[in-house]
């Protein structure tokens, strides 16, 4: 959980979306609609074949964005979850959609009082206490998250105690600033306090390999 962990760091683990070359489209509860403009060529004119091998590279490209995306929601999806593992994995989702809508108070309701988070950016586990100073620091600052995704990898469950591995993207844009982009993989502990499930540890960063 990128955003709910307090890792908002300026000019850190992020990758620049050039808008409006890119640009999401959000709506509540659905993904976004993702839309890209090919890049102007208009510094000199360029040969056929200097063209033809631009376009190359750009479609090449894109088919690797788009095929490392769909196999890792096509890997979540065909795994059907039981109605224990669901519960257990809305406490996740509930997170990223308050985040979205702006209200980090109600996303801070499901970390547990003894969370600690371990970031691989990060020499030591951070406390909740720092995380909400933290979020509510980056939150005054103007910080907003345009776009936040989980996809479940695995999901365990016994008892009251459970964890779950899985991916995440978010678009975060910082005042007026250009969105910056972050993908990385979380693995949090989870146990059920007065019916509901709360984040008590976390694991995780950025994905470098999915770059």
């Amino acid at each position: 959980m990128i955003f709910p962990h307090g890792r908002v760091v300026p000019g850190r683990n992020f990758d620049s979306v050039d808008l409006p070359d890119t640009f999401f489209l959000v709506h509540p509860g659905e993904p976004p609609e993702e839309t890209h403009a090919l890049p102007s060529l208009k510094a000199r004119p360029l040969s056929l074949a200097t063209n033809l091998s631009t376009m190359k590279k750009i479609i090449f490209f894109s088919a690797l964005v788009v095929a490392a995306s769909l196999a890792a929601t096509s890997a979540s999806a065909q795994i059907k979850w039981t109605p224990q593992q669901l519960d257990v994995w809305k406490t996740e989702t509930s997170i990223a959609a308050l985040v979205v809508k702006g209200d980090i108070r109600g996303a801070q309701q499901y970390l547990g009082d003894d969370l600690e988070i371990w970031s691989t950016d990060s020499p030591v586990p951070v406390p909740r206490s720092s995380i909400v100073k933290w979020q509510d620091f980056v939150t005054a600052r103007g910080t907003k998250v345009l776009f936040f995704d989980v996809i479940p990898m695995a999901i365990w469950v016994k008892d009251d105690f459970a964890y779950v591995y899985y991916h995440q993207r978010v678009v975060i844009q910082r005042n007026n600033e250009k969105p910056m982009r972050d993908d990385s993989h979380w693995t949090d502990a989870l146990t059920r306090q007065n019916g509901k499930w709360v984040v008590v540890a976390d694991f995780g960063g950025k994905d470098t390999q999915s770059r």
